[in-house]
Formats: structure tokens, C-alpha cells, sequence
């Protein structure tokens, strides 16, 4: 008799807190769950900003270059631009010198107090964003950056990732991956419709606001309530409206997408985020795309997708 049951791991990596579950047969759980924790640090040494050798950083500083780049570098560069472009602008991979200036040029986990002691930078520098451009030159595979074009995978690289995992442990049972509270499910363990994921209150408190069953897709969640640093007497924080080069004025503290690719997920996270409460739900709806808003005065709102899908808290 097989003996299926559930096994997890948890890891640091992208600077965040992972974790992967797996039910499968107790023989063979530990070992496809290690790879995934490899998984993630073999990316994360290939596409962190905050690693100098990494590949994307070499990419970045050979502006003006055609570069060879790896499969992953590639199929992310063609994500992040077909993504770009569905969000007409508002999610942007291209920023990264943006959000340097911004004062998010060390790991968040390094920063500590260190920005509180910073003066805000000339508002007159930062608020002009980049006239980014990136080249593809299918044939050879090769990647060509526009000068002052520099790429920052974020959130794009957490979600690749995960969908890669995700795929990876879906041959040895169901699994669900959280990647610093993105979640990444395969089908639901057992007789379960899909995994009970909450969604949590933005507000600094152990508190659900709802609940949805996970399956075979993403729960991407963006906010402007974690990553968030004190620059001078200026609040900022990492989600950078293209048009302005600053970090967005928005009156949203969360967005949670649902969405079977990971990717688009987390690009219609942040996308909303820089919208805003009301052009972000049209633009959802439009597209059909389930997600939870939480805006500045607490309050939460549903996107037409996900009002079905959406157990609140209360009826929990």
C-alpha cells in the first residue's frame, strides 16, 4: 500500500520567505522538494538585482550591446514586454534606475533604518522616467538595451519561478508554492476543490479578510504596506509609476490577482496598484480578471471574477 501524504520545505530566497507543500508518496516527497529550493536559488543567482555577477546585472551594465542571454533571461524579457504592452505602460520591467532613486538600491532586508537618515533625493532628478527601449534579435537569442534602459525582473522573476516549480512537483502529486506570499498552486491534495488560501488584512494585524480555493493557478498579491521605507520627510515605497518615475500615488494598499499564469498575475498586481481603486477595477473587469482591492481607508472591494470565487471572512 502507498502511503501518500504531505511534506513541506521551507527557504530564503529573493529575499524572501518560501515555502513548498507536496502530497505524494512519503518514498519519494523529500527529494523533488529540495530541487525546488534550488530551483529558486539557481534564479535567483541568474536574475537578482542585488547580485553583481548575476546575469541580468551583466546584462544591464552592457547597454548599448547585443548580448546573448540564457533561455530564462529570454523568455522573461518577451513576458515582461508582452505584459507592458496589456497594461498599456502601467506595469513596466524596465525601471530599475527609477527605483534606485527612489532609495531602493540595497535588498529590503539589508535597508533596515538606513533610509530614514537619507535625504530625499532632487525631486528635479528622479521624476523624469527612462525613454526605455529593449531589442530582440530572435535569430541568435540576443538582447540589446537602449542606454539608461536598465531591466529589474521582481516580481516577474518570483512568479516565473514559481510556475517553473509549480510544474516540477505537479509530476509527484498536488503542491501549492508560496513565494514571499505569491501562491502558486497544482491541483487540490485529496477530495479538496483546490488549497484554502486567506487573504490577509494590509494593516499590520493576524487578520483574513477572505478566503478562495486555490487550483492550478496564482493568487499574486502587490502593496505599498510592506516594501515601504522613509526617504527624508517623503514616504516612498517600491511600485514606480512609469509616467512619473516616482513611486505611484495610489489610493490602494493591496491588490490580490488570481490568474492561471503567474506571470500575468503579478504584472496585473502592480499594474492596478499604479492605476488606482477605480480605473484598476475597470481595467480588471475588462480583461476578466479576478481580484480583492484593499484601498487606503480599509476598505475592500471585488472584482466581478472573483465575487464567486471570494469566501469573506466572516462566512469562513
Amino acid at each position: 500500500m502507498i502511503n501518500v501524504y504531505e511534506d513541506s520545505r521551507e527557504f530564503k530566497a529573493m529575499g524572501c520567505h518560501m515555502a513548498a507543500w507536496l502530497y505524494a508518496d512519503e518514498q519519494f516527497a523529500a527529494e523533488p522538494l529540495a530541487h525546488a529550493e534550488t530551483l529558486f536559488n539557481n534564479e535567483e543567482n541568474r536574475l537578482s538585482r542585488f547580485k553583481a555577477d548575476s546575469e541580468l546585472m551583466r546584462l544591464n551594465a552592457r547597454a548599448g550591446e547585443w548580448i546573448p542571454v540564457s533561455d530564462e533571461i529570454w523568455e522573461l524579457v518577451q513576458i515582461g514586454q508582452e505584459l507592458k504592452g496589456v497594461t498599456n505602460g502601467r506595469f513596466d520591467f524596465t525601471l530599475l534606475r527609477e527605483l534606485q532613486n527612489a532609495g531602493y538600491d540595497q535588498s529590503f532586508e539589508t535597508m533596515g533604518m538606513t533610509r530614514t537618515q537619507q535625504p530625499a533625493r532632487s525631486p528635479k532628478a528622479d521624476s523624469t522616467p527612462s525613454r526605455s527601449q529593449v531589442l530582440l534579435h530572435p535569430d541568435q537569442q540576443m538582447v540589446k538595451l537602449a542606454a539608461g534602459t536598465q531591466l529589474d525582473f521582481g516580481g516577474l522573476a518570483k512568479g516565473y519561478t514559481a510556475q517553473a516549480c509549480r510544474d516540477f512537483l505537479h509530476a509527484f502529486g498536488p503542491c501549492l508554492v508560496d513565494a514571499g506570499g505569491d501562491l502558486t498552486a497544482g491541483d487540490g491534495p485529496g477530495n479538496w476543490p483546490g488549497w484554502p488560501v486567506a487573504v490577509s488584512a494590509p494593516w499590520g494585524q493576524a487578520v483574513d479578510v477572505g478566503r478562495i480555493w486555490l487550483n492550478n493557478s496564482t493568487l499574486a498579491t502587490s502593496g505599498i504596506d510592506y516594501r515601504c521605507w522613509q526617504q527624508g520627510n517623503e514616504q516612498a515605497h517600491h511600485i514606480i509609476d512609469p509616467t512619473t518615475g516616482r513611486p505611484a500615488d495610489t489610493n490602494l494598499l493591496t491588490v490580490s490577482v488570481l490568474h492561471a499564469d503567474a506571470c500575468t498575475a503579478e504584472a496585473w498586481a502592480t499594474a492596478t496598484l499604479v492605476a488606482g481603486l477605480d480605473t484598476g477595477i475597470a481595467l480588471l473587469e475588462e480583461q476578466q480578471i479576478a481580484a480583492v482591492l484593499i484601498d487606503q481607508d480599509e476598505q475592500l472591494h471585488l472584482t466581478r471574477p472573483m465575487k464567486p470565487l471570494f469566501q469573506p471572512a466572516a462566512e469562513m
